[in-house]
């Protein structure tokens, strides 16, 4: 279970400020610059002026103190506090959904670290870290930007027990120890030891090449387009 709750401000009916205005202020704050801000942001200046002027008009206080060419653009109290408490409501969503992910039980899930994002038309490819072994997770672009995922992030990846493929190379393949093992209706279901996480596996009993035994190390995979990728 996750809480996904897409935080906005609520100036009037109309206008909102949610996270692609916070990141924009934040970048300005750093940059001092709209046009520079837009431009780290890969958005057009246009776009950047649209947004803020529209929040500015709307608002009985303004985002910036002032735009002089010669100190750049300051963002105002008001606009700094917007950015405070941004971040503290979504410290709290992320702290919600950690009190939720023990309801997880039935899947697996691991944690590991962000070491790249690959954005296409299609999709985007997040490839992660643990332990040496790299792991891809495919989410939409869409998902990239309501997460604030980026580079270093430590996230949780959430798979279901019979996502796990054995014997399997390529992509997302990682060895993995035995540490108990069960048949029952002609199934084996495993435990798996793997970069200090027990996985659970299961599968039909005829489909795996030998008898394995507890102790043993089992080739497992999990396809890229089978996890889910939680903060």
């Amino acid at each position: 279970m996750k809480i996904n709750l897409e935080l906005e401000f609520m100036l009037n009916n109309d206008v909102k400020i949610n996270a692609k205005h916070i990141k924009l202020l934040k970048q300005i704050l750093l940059d001092k610059s709209i046009l520079k801000a837009a431009k780290n942001l890969n958005i057009s200046y246009k776009n950047a002026w649209d947004s803020l002027n529209l929040i500015n008009q709307n608002s009985i206080m303004p985002l910036f103190n002032n735009q002089s060419k010669k100190e750049g653009a300051k963002l105002s109290l008001f606009a700094l506090k917007l950015i405070e408490k941004y971040d503290e409501f979504t410290e709290y969503k992320s702290k919600l959904n950690d009190d939720f992910r023990p309801l997880l039980s039935a899947r697996n899930v691991i944690k590991a670290k962000i070491i790249n994002i690959n954005l296409s038309k299609l999709c985007a490819k997040v490839t992660c870290e643990l332990n040496g072994v790299k792991i891809n997770v495919l989410i939409s672009n869409s998902a990239v930007y309501d997460l604030q995922l980026k580079v270093n992030d430590y996230v949780f990846l959430i798979f279901k027990i019979n996502f796990i493929e054995l014997e399997e190379e390529g992509e997302n393949s990682f060895k993995a120890k035995i540490v108990d093992m069960k048949i029952i209706d002609g199934y084996y279901h495993l435990d798996l030891a793997f970069a200090d996480n027990i996985l659970q596996a299961s599968v039909k009993v005829e489909k795996l090449k030998r008898k394995y035994k507890i102790g043993d190390e089992i080739l497992s995979k999990i396809k890229a387009d089978k996890i889910i990728l939680s903060l």
